[in-house]
């Protein structure tokens, strides 16, 4: 039997799932998992260090969410799986969708450094004045000034 625990934070959640995983916990795995994500978080990790077994069928609703996460340019790590498990996750070739870790800590880890390397928007600066060439100066281009003047 399946058991699953979610916690949601404001661009992630994290799922906790226990127990053996077939083909009849799909369904209910892959609903849990897409409500969980809901229309604004972009990515997910499921930690299966406590899953002893895992079918093949029962990786349906991983995929089927991995897939959601890929389209919003989102990710979708696994972390925990032992052996057995890692190997039925491994040999269906879904690597490019869901991304496997040894830790809850390494799938977070994982997550800051992506989102560390994402280009932040330049927001320009409110009553910034014009620059000789009429663009608003941005928050970089004034800090940068500012440093060297």
């Amino acid at each position: 039997m399946m058991r699953l625990t979610i916690v949601n934070r404001e661009t992630f959640s994290i799922a906790r799932v226990s127990g053996d995983l077939d083909s009849t916990d799909a369904g209910r795995l892959g609903d849990a998992l897409v409500a969980s994500i809901g229309q604004r978080r972009i990515a997910l990790v499921v930690d299966l260090t406590e899953v002893r077994s895992l079918t093949r069928a029962a990786i349906r609703g991983l995929v089927v969410v991995a897939k959601m996460l890929e389209r919003r340019k989102g990710e979708m790590r696994v972390c925990g799986a032992a052996e057995p498990v890692r190997a039925v996750l491994e040999d269906l070739g879904h690597d490019h969708l869901m991304r496997l870790d040894p830790t809850l800590e390494a799938s977070l880890q994982a997550l800051a450094d992506r989102a560390a390397l994402e280009p932040a928007p330049v927001v320009p600066l409110a009553g910034a004045r014009k620059a000789s060439r009429g663009k608003p100066r941005d928050v970089a281009r004034l800090a940068l000034k500012r440093r060297a003047g």
